[in-house]
């Protein structure tokens, strides 16, 4: 099985994450939200190959493991 990261999951996960980070760190979360919303972009525009807002396995081009 093949797993695809979609943009709005990521983006889901990486707000709540970035959110308690912020806070814990004394950044307003508006600034920390803008800030995630710049890296996600990046990250899709490098990794999305085919553009379908979603990066496959094939597509990501981190460290993989291929026992998942």
């Amino acid at each position: 099985m093949r797993y695809r990261l979609r943009r709005t999951k990521i983006l889901s996960k990486m707000s709540m994450y970035l959110a308690r980070q912020a806070h814990a760190q004394g950044i307003p979360v508006d600034l920390a939200a803008k800030q995630q919303e710049k890296v996600l972009d990046n990250l899709f525009k490098f990794e999305d190959k085919d553009g379908d807002g979603k990066i496959s396995h094939e597509e990501f081009s981190g460290p993989k493991h291929e026992e998942l």
